[in-house]
């Protein structure tokens, strides 16, 4: 949830003096002030900074709650699908084993972890708890029309861009409706070249795939 300072360490101790038990606990750290100035390494300013962070962690899209649940199967990328599928949590509990394993890029194994992981009575009383503290569960993510020149389209990314960290790039090609993989092979569509690129860029030329500096990535982009 980034949560500024509130690491493991920090954690374990908080969960050793019974002020934490459970998640919804981290949202009611403000009425433990007097015993958080206590720990070892905080004062009041630490204390203060922290209670700042977990209430603005209350503003985050879903796809990074659903990232923070620890579903078995679900890491950033298969929550930000679902929060674009599904917009809110109350969708997505709603919605039937068959429709989540019809998802692209989701399957049944993974389908059955998310389904039963919101059918379990301990869950959806912590959903329901963390919406009394305030939590946000809807989808607040940037909306980008998709663009032809991304839509269905596989893309490595290799080398270093002037413009773009890697994973914010990243970002914008699954929002035009593409998909960034880690390798070449011949169903590669288009591979995006920075400075210092190396063998991904060779294994392109040798199988004729597409390639675009970062010029040509402007471009598109337009």
């Amino acid at each position: 949830m980034n949560i500024d300072g509130l690491g493991e360490n920090i954690i374990e101790d908080l969960f050793n003096m019974e002020i934490i038990k459970d998640i919804v606990d981290i949202y009611d750290l403000k009425h433990s002030r007097d015993k958080l100035i206590e720990l070892e390494g905080f004062g009041e300013k630490s204390v203060n900074k922290l209670l700042d962070s977990i209430e603005e962690s209350k503003k985050n899209s879903l796809e990074r709650v659903l990232f923070a649940f620890g579903i078995k199967g679900v890491g950033e990328k298969v929550a930000k699908i679902l929060a674009k599928q599904y917009k809110s949590v109350d969708n997505l509990m709603l919605s039937e084993k068959e429709e989540i394993e019809s998802i692209r890029d989701l399957g049944p194994i993974l389908a059955d972890s998310i389904y039963e992981f919101f059918h379990k009575e301990a869950n959806i009383k912590m959903i329901e708890s963390l919406k009394e503290k305030g939590l946000n569960f809807n989808y607040i993510g940037e909306e980008i029309k998709e663009n032809d020149n991304f839509k269905a389209k596989k893309f490595v990314l290799t080398g270093t861009l002037q413009n773009y960290k890697r994973d914010d790039l990243s970002s914008i090609i699954e929002a035009l409706g593409g998909e960034v993989v880690k390798s070449v092979s011949k169903n590669t569509d288009v591979v995006i070249a920075g400075e210092s690129a190396g063998s991904k860029l060779d294994k392109a030329r040798a199988l004729n795939i597409e390639i675009w500096d970062e010029e040509k990535l402007l471009e598109m982009l337009k």
